[in-house]
Order: structure tokens, then C-alpha cells, then sequence
């Protein structure tokens, strides 16, 4: 799995690359927008992991340009934001996977990050192999607690929910 770290913030950028490295992933980081896009726009990435603001530029590019080489990658950006307007990313970038908050730990960045790959993957395989997950997924809804959490893909993660919108979607929060 391929990931892409984009965040000029180089102690939090080397923390979630080492907890993605523990994973599996094969990472690259970037600590600008040029950059990164440059890498986005020459690999085919599974994941992006980015900042949404990177010095004084939005990084949403950078998301859009990994959507082009591969449309079933999974974005997770890191924000300070949890008001309402946030729901305006969704629209924006179709492989945001969630918001991510400042403070959240790299290991729990990475279990949702795998978790967001891994569904993904399995979503796309859909259409591709006929195979029916939904039963699946509504048996990983059940689970559901308050400090459990059931993305869009039924996969369960262990996270402090934000909140959540109707096509479930979900903001963590540390």
C-alpha cells in the first residue's frame, strides 16, 4: 500500500509516517503543495494523508491530483475545523475518507487509515467481482458504540466520533 504524507509540520508528519511504515504502507511525505502534487501526479497512491492548510495554500490539489491516477484512493485530512461548514469538503473532494483532528494520535491516523484502504479496496471490488458485501457491512453496524465508530465502508474503528452526516461519514475527534 502506498501512502503520501503531505504536512509541514515535521514532527507530526515523521509520527504518522512511522505509524503508517508499522502498517505496511510504503510512504512518501512532502512538507509543501508543489511537492506533493508533483508526487501525486506521478504515483498511484492509496492513500493521502494532508494537512488542509499547508503555510498559507488549501491542499485539496494535491487530494484531486491522487483522484486522477487513482480514483479508488482514500483521503484523510487533518483540520482544525468541526463546524458545520466542513460538510463542503465531502462535496469537494469525492475520496475524502474523513476529518482527521489535530490532536488525534499517529497510531489512531493509521488504524483508520488502513481501515479506509482496506474498504476502499473492497467497495471497488464490488462492481468489479459481483461479490455482495452488504450483509457484511450491516452486521459491522451493530457493533456501533460511543466510542466505536462504523465508516462508510462497514469496517468498525475504535474512535471518539465528532459527528457524522447521513451517508455516514464521520469526523474523529482525539
Amino acid at each position: 500500500m502506498q501512502a503520501l504524507i503531505l504536512n509541514d509540520d515535521r514532527r507530526a508528519q515523521a509520527a504518522t509516517a512511522m505509524a503508517l511504515f508499522k502498517r505496511n504502507f510504503q510512504v512518501v511525505t512532502a512538507e509543501d503543495v508543489d511537492t506533493a502534487s508533483a508526487y501525486a501526479d506521478l504515483g498511484v497512491f492509496d492513500l493521502v494523508v494532508m494537512a488542509e492548510r499547508v503555510g498559507d495554500r488549501l491542499s485539496h490539489a494535491v487530494a484531486l491530483s491522487a483522484e486522477l491516477r487513482n480514483p479508488d484512493v482514500t483521503t484523510m485530512v487533518v483540520t482544525p475545523r468541526a463546524d458545520a461548514d466542513v460538510d463542503e469538503l465531502y462535496d469537494l473532494l469525492p475520496s475524502l475518507y474523513c476529518l482527521l483532528g489535530e490532536d488525534l494520535s499517529p497510531e489512531l491516523m493509521a488504524k483508520m487509515a488502513v481501515a479506509g484502504v482496506v474498504g476502499s479496496l473492497a467497495v471497488a471490488d464490488r462492481g468489479r467481482s459481483g461479490v455482495d458485501l452488504a450483509g457484511r457491512d450491516a452486521a459491522a453496524g451493530a457493533g456501533a458504540g460511543p466510542d466505536r465508530a462504523v465508516d462508510r465502508t462497514g469496517a468498525m474503528t475504535s474512535a471518539k466520533v465528532a459527528g457524522s452526516d447521513a451517508d455516514n461519514r464521520v469526523v474523529v475527534a482525539a
